[in-house]
This record gives C-alpha cells, sequence and structure tokens, in this order.
C-alpha cells in the first residue's frame, strides 16, 4: 500500500500534536517534582519544629534546674550560718598584735621593736 501524501496543514497538524504531547509529559514530571520538594519540605519544616520545641523544653528544664540549684545553696547557706556561732563584725582598724618583743607606739600606731631602752620609749609615747 502506497502512503498518502500529506498535505502541509496535516504535517504542521502532526508536529502542533508532538508538541503538545511533548508539553504534557514535560509539565506531568515537572508537577510530580514540585509534589514530591513539596513533600520533603513539609517533612523538613516538621523537623524543624521539633527540633526548636525540644531546644525550648530543654531550655525551661536547665533554667528550672539553676533555680533549683540556686535555692539549695540559699538554704546550706541559711543552715552553716544557723550552725555556726554568731562572730563579731571585724574591726575597721585592727591593732597591731601585742608580742613579747614589740610593744605598741600609741603615737605613731605601729609597732616597734622593743630595745633595752624600753621603758624610755613607753615614756617617750
Amino acid at each position: 500500500m502506497p502512503k498518502k501524501k500529506l498535505t502541509p496543514e496535516q504535517i504542521e497538524e502532526q508536529k502542533r500534536l508532538e508538541f503538545d504531547l511533548d508539553l504534557a509529559t514535560q509539565c506531568a514530571r515537572l508537577k510530580a517534582l514540585q509534589e514530591r520538594e513539596q513533600a520533603m519540605f513539609n517533612e523538613f519544616q516538621l523537623q524543624r519544629d521539633k527540633l526548636n520545641h525540644f531546644w525550648i523544653i530543654a531550655k525551661k528544664q536547665l533554667e528550672d534546674k539553676k533555680a533549683e540549684l540556686r535555692n539549695k545553696e540559699r538554704e546550706i547557706q541559711v543552715s552553716v550560718a544557723a550552725r555556726s556561732p554568731q562572730r563579731p563584725p571585724p574591726r575597721a582598724e585592727a591593732a597591731p598584735l601585742c608580742h613579747r618583743c614589740f610593744v605598741l607606739c600609741p603615737c605613731l600606731g605601729e609597732p616597734r621593736r622593743m630595745s633595752s631602752s624600753a621603758t624610755a620609749a613607753r615614756s617617750r609615747c
């Protein structure tokens, strides 16, 4: 059977149909790709939200534990202070230590080494 000769309009119509078919397959492929990427995005967004939620909870727990630790330390300090004898507050000016070898010179306010003339030094001040 001999092939029919196609007219230019028929050839043009056939080319247009092939082009439309190519466009339809490319469109379907791109739509599937877009749906796959959207599903991956949703999955990553869920993972991000879970991680963010975990971070918030862990940070809150850390703050709670720090507050508990501060309270325990305060309780320990109070209990130690209650058990220890009350000490008088330290003096602003502590006098120099008295020792056999040293004598406090009242006029200078500093210790001096006692010499043989210790009595003279005492009488002088």
